[in-house]
């Protein structure tokens, strides 16, 4: 399912998608918080993290208004929990196709389109260490970021 609507933004387009608001953000964020309460998340031959976290940078890379709604789900805090969980797992010689580094990825992704908004902006900054970990794992290269 997940793979799914990633598809759906990927071939329809965030300009044709950006007049919408997603609606699954409950169920999306309960699935990222089930997957980092996961003791054995490192074992999953298919975790869902990874799908899920780049789900939610391509809803709010879509519209304005996703942005918004993650932050009020509680969803930059729960961003910031997968961030954490698997930033143990980056170092230096860790490769983009790694599931920690694909989580921390794109919570860094959804960070930088969330920090357009100043509500968006006040909590990340209000978070705690979010500044000194997105510094760690930028200073890794994690994050390749195209603009």
């Amino acid at each position: 399912m997940l793979s799914s609507q990633i598809e759906v933004f990927e071939f329809v387009g965030f300009v044709e998608l950006q007049p919408y608001k997603y609606a699954g953000y409950p169920n999306l964020l309960v699935t990222i918080q089930l997957e980092i309460d996961d003791d054995q998340l490192f074992a999953k031959s298919l975790p869902l993290l990874p799908s899920a976290t780049e789900l939610a940078y391509h809803t709010v890379h879509c519209s304005a208004l996703n942005a918004e709604e993650l932050r009020r789900e509680n969803g930059l805090k729960i961003l910031q929990a997968a961030m954490l969980k698997c930033m143990t797992n980056v170092t230096k010689s860790s490769k983009p196709e790694e599931m920690p580094v694909q989580v921390c990825r794109n919570a860094i992704m959804c960070y930088t389109v969330a920090a357009q908004f100043e509500e968006s902006r006040k909590e990340l900054l209000e978070m705690p260490n979010v500044v000194k970990t997105l510094c760690r794992l930028l200073s890794m290269k994690v994050a390749r970021i195209p603009l």
